[in-house]
């Protein structure tokens, strides 16, 4: 790809300009406008506020983009991707130096990963107001690898790669549980920007990164991957329930010594900041890495199961759906007059 040279009297409001105002405002505004429009701005003028915008602008009025997108633009929807890094973020509402990632390293000698504890709101006992439960959340082959096994978790009710367990009040308390805000629709955190973080072995890492919308088969075929399932078998059917991000450059594949970064980071914390939020919330799971390449140029990518797919896997606990079944019935004795 030729070299795209930078303008620099091009300051943040211009680049604000022109892919809002300009870029926003056409109605068909490619992957390759903005690319270029991105990439001649200098790094100390790049707006990540703009940048989100055009995101989640391009992604909801192509929600479906992966089911027909081409080699060309998914070089240059991940190449616009890239932009966000920890130094872009620096300064920012989505800078996570420094925050706790409210989740427990889970690790024996076969799997290293990491195991989120969150709380979330449902109608207290006395049906009076709301109550705080507790959950703790990772990915299933990391689970499935523990000494113990699965013994006490719940996993999510089609199989996909998702297992909680409750806690309670006592036990989430040394781990600074993190808040997992109301189910939203799948469509809502398209373009969002996220971070994931979590612990790999002794180290603290975060991934920056934009959240697209969920994948397919065509876009797996274009990123010559396979999804795989938790029991680590290549599984297609898996493609459309998972979210691409894209990883630092060095993560998504094997070192030199044949170690691979990112696995350790299975079952961290998805993570973003809602518009007018003062505190994060969950936004998904990380699940898999690996390595896809256009031009010759090596590209590490993630994918993530996001925050509809937690809440399903929660509302499959048992003592979740007894309550929510107890809530049901009484709504419907109400609702028939009695």
């Amino acid at each position: 790809m030729e070299k795209i040279p930078q303008d620099p009297n091009m300051d943040r409001r211009g680049f604000l300009r022109n892919v809002l105002i300009t870029g926003l405002g056409a109605a068909a505004l490619s992957l390759d406008g903005y690319f270029r429009a991105a990439r001649a701005t200098p790094e100390k003028n790049f707006s990540l506020e703009a940048h989100r915008a055009w995101f989640k602008k391009y992604f909801a009025s192509n929600p479906k983009i992966f089911e027909n997108i081409s080699k060309p633009e998914m070089h240059d929807l991940v190449e616009s991707m890239k932009l966000v890094s920890e130094e872009s973020l620096k300064g920012t509402p989505y800078d996570l130096q420094g925050l706790s990632a409210g989740s427990v390293v889970l690790s024996d000698k076969k799997v290293h990963g990491n195991g989120i504890v969150v709380k979330f709101y449902v109608p207290s006992s006395d049906k009076s107001g709301l109550s705080y439960r507790y959950v703790q959340i990772s990915a299933r082959h990391v689970v499935a690898a523990q000494e113990n096994g699965d013994t006490g978790w719940t996993h999510h009710p089609k199989g996909l790669d998702v297992s909680v367990r409750e806690l309670s009040a006592k036990e989430a308390a040394s781990h600074k549980p993190l808040f997992l805000g109301k189910k939203r629709a799948n469509s809502d955190l398209s373009g969002e920007i996220v971070s994931v973080l979590g612990t790999d072995t002794d180290k603290v890492k975060r991934y920056p990164a934009v959240l697209s919308p969920k994948m397919s088969e065509h876009a797996y075929r274009i990123l010559q991957l396979t999804p795989v399932n938790w029991m680590n078998k290549s599984d297609s059917a898996l493609a459309p329930h998972l979210r691409m991000i894209v990883l630092p450059k060095g993560e998504g594949g094997a070192d030199a010594q044949g170690n691979l970064p990112a696995q350790g980071m299975s079952g961290s914390p998805l993570l973003y900041v809602p518009d007018g939020a003062r505190g994060v919330e969950i936004a998904g799971i990380f699940i898999q890495a690996g390595m896809t390449q256009f031009d010759g140029e090596p590209t590490d990518v993630g994918f993530v199961f996001d925050q509809a797919e937690i809440w399903r896997t929660i509302e499959a606990l048992p003592t979740i759906n007894e309550t929510a079944q107890v809530e049901w019935k009484e709504k419907a004795f109400k609702a028939n007059g009695n």
